[in-house]
């Protein structure tokens, strides 16, 4: 998460950078475990985080979503607390909090619902 410029945003603010791996025709992401910081550049001011998605929660939108958003704010927190441990500029969680929730509130009306249930649905 971080805001775009015209030119770009790489190195102007710390940003974070969040891979979501969900096991399918892709292959298999033993790998990843969890939630995981993997890469963090002082230079970029980006930190990299891979999430493995659990099995359980692909194919059912609540339990997608919501994990989704959880681990949004994990990752949030988990930058925050690398940017201040590498003695880099500070993340700024706030702000990155309110953008997740945003979504949320967005995501979360009635009409995105019917939208999105049809191509949630086994074999969509």
């Amino acid at each position: 998460m971080s805001e775009i410029y015209d030119d770009g945003w790489v190195g102007t603010i710390p940003g974070l950078h969040v891979g979501f791996y969900v096991d399918g025709s892709a292959g298999p992401y033993d790998e990843v475990r969890g939630l995981a910081p993997v890469r963090f550049s002082r230079k970029k001011k980006l930190l990299l985080v891979n999430v493995r998605v659990p099995k359980e929660v692909v194919n059912d939108f609540d339990k997608s979503f919501r994990f989704i958003v959880d681990s949004l704010h994990d990752a949030s927190a988990l930058a925050a607390d690398t940017f201040v441990r590498k003695g880099s500029e500070p993340f700024d969680l706030a702000k990155a909090s309110a953008l997740i929730d945003g979504t949320l509130l967005y995501f979360s009306d009635p009409e995105f619902r019917k939208r999105i249930d049809g191509q949630m649905a086994p074999g969509a």
